[in-house]
């Protein structure tokens, strides 16, 4: 857990930190210290995202494959859409876990903001 913690403090990059802490959390859910790292992390997250976003940040996530491989996909392209359109698919969309993990992915790296 310690190194996972190390590294983010490192890193600055929220979507790597995020996935940093998610690891540490599938290999010790109980640790009071990961999820305390996870809520931090978020929280920072939520607050770059209201400021209006860091233009360094979403210039690097614009050079990450994951993020590019994640709105180039067709399916995240149309639940992207349908987000827009309709306030309540998000929560629909988010019950699938694949969608989730992929919208929390461009949340962290600066892409989306969720308001």
């Amino acid at each position: 857990k310690r190194q996972y913690q190390r590294r983010v403090r490192v890193m600055k990059d929220y979507k790597n930190a995020l996935e940093s802490y998610r690891a540490a959390e599938a290999l010790d859910a109980a640790a009071p210290d990961v999820a305390e790292s996870i809520a931090r992390t978020l929280h920072a997250i939520e607050q770059r995202n209201y400021a209006g976003g860091d233009k360094d940040a979403i210039a690097a996530a614009q050079r990450d494959p994951e993020v590019m491989a994640i709105l180039a996909d067709p399916v995240m392209q149309k639940v992207l859409k349908d987000m827009q359109t309709d306030p309540r698919a998000a929560a629909d969309h988010m019950k699938n876990p694949t969608i989730a993990s992929n919208i929390e992915k461009l949340v962290a790296a600066g892409i989306l903001s969720m308001r």
